[in-house]
């Protein structure tokens, strides 16, 4: 008995080193597999992560993008200043009541100053170019804008300085804003036709080619929305259209960001990327 005894004693000792052995085995491999667990969700974190960094930078590239253009707007129409600081990025953040004051005294100060440029305008805020310049006008009638175009005369790609606007010969064509006849075409250019320019009187002037007929003259007062010539195909023209141009000074404009006056917010955001996005001219 005592010798069957220490022979189960014997194997109980021989036993425990084999399952120590066992065991840190054993917790290696269930430790190896919580860590590759991990490592793979952190991964994944990683990925999220990233694609959420890229997400911000393409948003942080369209705000400044917009900024820009609002900042367009307030200089060139309203001649104010675009307020910087309302596009701080303060959401997700409480504002003290210093820093919203500041705010407050910031936007005061850039509604003074527009109110203190029409106020000085007058009656003359109806001189800025503001509508589509064409009777019954609709989106499917916007052909290429200004930028660089494919001639179809030439067959290579030029700089258009204007937009072209679909039309019949004799569709009615009428004045952007209020001004003064600066030109009216007696003869036919052979590139641009018979053309109307129309000087608004506050550094903006409009100019309309490929007309048929005009129907006023030089030095004539001419009121927005007033049909001042119809629809032609006259001079280097591929077919009838309306050849539109705005000027501030000696610089060309974007004459589809000049259509607020006529179209929705929806239809006037639409009218920009149709017309940006139209490779050939007309003329």
């Amino acid at each position: 008995m005592k010798e069957k005894n220490k022979k189960i004693l014997k194997y109980i000792l021989a036993s425990i080193p084999l399952a120590v052995i066992y065991y840190i085995l054993l917790a290696n491999i269930l430790y190896f597999g919580k860590d590759a667990q991990l490592l793979k969700a952190n991964r994944m974190r990683a990925k999220i992560l990233d694609s959420i960094e890229l997400n911000y930078t393409s948003i942080d590239s369209s705000i400044k993008a917009l900024q820009g253009r609002d900042g367009e707007i307030y200089r060139m129409i309203f001649g104010a200043e675009p307020l910087e600081t309302l596009y701080d990025e303060e959401s997700g953040e409480e504002i003290s009541i210093e820093r919203a004051t500041a705010l407050a005294a910031d936007v005061q100060f850039c509604i003074d100053s527009i109110k203190g440029n029409l106020a000085y305008l007058g009656s003359s805020a109806r001189n800025i170019p503001s509508i589509v310049p064409l009777e019954n006008f609709h989106l499917k009638k916007l052909g290429a804008s200004m930028g660089k175009k494919v001639n179809p005369f030439l067959k290579s790609v030029i700089w258009h300085p204007g937009l072209d606007i679909y039309g019949e010969i004799g569709d009615m064509v009428l004045a952007a804003g209020d001004g003064v006849v600066e030109k009216a075409s007696t003869y036919e250019d052979k590139n641009e036709g018979r053309v109307l320019i129309i000087n608004h009187l506050n550094g903006y002037r409009t100019k309309y080619a490929h007309l048929d007929e005009i129907l006023v003259k030089v030095n004539d007062t001419v009121k927005v929305s007033q049909r001042v010539a119809t629809v032609g195909s006259t001079g280097r023209s591929l077919t009838p259209h309306l050849h539109y141009e705005v000027i501030l000074g000696e610089r060309h404009l974007n004459p589809s960001g000049y259509f607020f006056g006529s179209l929705s917010p929806a239809d006037y955001s639409r009218a920009i990327h149709i017309s940006e996005n139209s490779g050939q001219s007309l003329d």
